[in-house]
């Protein structure tokens, strides 16, 4: 896969949208924790996918982290040059 600089732009202002909004959703008293925290770990999730367009490492776009397969060994060999 080859470097896709627009996705890794595109991935890094919805991470800065989520980060946003955990920002304000923590700084409001009756929200629970848990709901502006999901925000921060979707904010984190998207600025690693916006290096991995930058790399041009392949991965998957699916949300198989929950069944211990996410494909990021692939990944890990194009951080690591």
């Amino acid at each position: 896969m080859t470097a896709s600089f627009d996705e890794a732009r595109r991935f890094l202002k919805l991470a800065s949208d989520d980060f946003a909004a955990f920002r304000a959703l923590a700084a409001t008293p009756h929200i629970r924790q848990a709901i502006a925290i999901f925000h921060v770990q979707q904010a984190i999730e998207k600025n690693m996918k916006a290096v991995l367009f930058t790399l041009g490492a392949e991965f998957r776009r699916t949300h198989e982290s929950e069944r211990g397969r996410y494909p990021l060994s692939n990944s890990y060999q194009a951080l690591s040059r």
